[in-house]
């Protein structure tokens, strides 16, 4: 009985051991799309990794018959995956899975309250058994605050326009379903802006990137053999206790 009871705690042992082999995972690419956008004008690139919104502002040089007039850019939002692709994942620390960039322009027209952003990860732990995974969802809300200031003298007040910084929180995260490789079982945890907030805020006529982070999970699955040893080894000691009572 206790030859059969080592054997069955060192096979479950390896069972349950299994999940330290887990890693390495590669991340072989990551791609990333903006759907249904809320409200908005003249909203471009949905369904791409660039979204764009709004008219830009027009301005003019030069004066009677030389003017020249220019649209600027449109306000928009950008995704893009880690540049040194495909990386090798070694633990389930936090990783980075994109780039989020908010581009803020004066424009014209009205402009975006929402939108998701839909990302896919492939990863890998051969050569040949990729898997592509997701989406993973981000849901962004956007404040686009007008550029409007308060001046006074004594106690008269007036309005005038002012650069006011425009804000992006970041909503909601939906994971995806779990994936597996062999006998281990991943699953993606969405963790936010790398810097620890949910809110950035960008200047008018600039941009900001932020990092957006991720971890792999992981959790194993004993084999059948190994359920079916321990299954066994329990009804055994169970009988031996029987008999010495």
């Amino acid at each position: 009985m206790l030859k059969m009871m080592k054997g069955i705690v060192a096979a479950v042992t390896f069972g349950f051991a299994a999940t330290a082999w887990a890693f390495p995972v590669d991340l072989e690419s990551v791609s990333g799309t903006w759907n249904a956008p809320s409200n908005g004008s003249n909203v471009t690139g949905v369904g791409t990794d660039t979204l764009r919104w709004g008219t830009g502002e027009v301005s003019c040089t030069g004066h009677l018959w030389w003017k020249t007039c220019s649209e600027g850019p449109q306000s928009g939002y950008g995704f893009q995956g880690p540049s040194s692709l495909p990386q090798t994942i070694t633990s389930d620390d936090p990783f980075v899975l994109g780039t989020f960039t908010h581009f803020n322009n004066r424009i014209t027209g009205e402009s975006i309250t929402g939108v998701s952003l839909d990302v896919f990860a492939t990863f890998s732990t051969t050569a040949s058994n990729s898997k592509v995974t997701g989406p993973y969802t981000f849901d962004f809300i956007h404040d686009e605050t007008p550029n409007v200031g308060q001046e006074c003298w004594w106690v008269f007040c007036w309005s005038v326009e002012q650069d006011v910084n425009d804000v992006v929180i970041l909503d909601n995260m939906i994971e995806s379903s779990e994936f597996q490789f062999g006998s281990n079982i991943y699953s993606l945890s969405l963790l936010g802006f790398a810097n620890g907030l949910n809110e950035i805020e960008t200047q008018e006529g600039k941009a900001t990137s932020v990092d957006l982070l991720a971890k792999l999970n992981v959790r194993s699955v004993p084999e059948p053999g190994t359920l079916a040893l321990l299954g066994l080894g329990l009804a055994g000691l169970g009988l031996a206790r029987r008999r010495k009572l």
